[in-house]
């Protein structure tokens, strides 16, 4: 775990093998870290995560190829290419 680069995981590790006594941070309790079987303290701030995606409503071939040109207007585009 310690090679995995997450290194609150490779802390909590660490703890398991008796190299250290803690670890100070803002570390979740995730079922990685609790499989280790390192008794964790209470939590003292907890979080909720929500994903927001869209409905899911179908594109069309042609909005799809539109969306990169969408940051300027079509008259910006026009004078972009005119200087060009």
């Amino acid at each position: 775990p310690s090679s995995s680069g997450d290194h609150y995981t490779a802390c909590v590790y660490d703890i398991a093998l008796g190299n250290i006594d803690l670890c100070v941070g803002v570390c979740f309790d995730t079922p990685i870290r609790r499989n280790m079987r390192v008794p964790f303290s209470s939590t003292v701030y907890s979080e909720t995560f929500h994903l927001v995606a869209p409905t899911g409503t179908p594109e069309t071939v042609g909005h799809m190829l539109w969306k990169p040109f969408s940051p300027f207007a079509p008259a910006l585009w026009l004078c972009i290419i005119v200087v060009v």
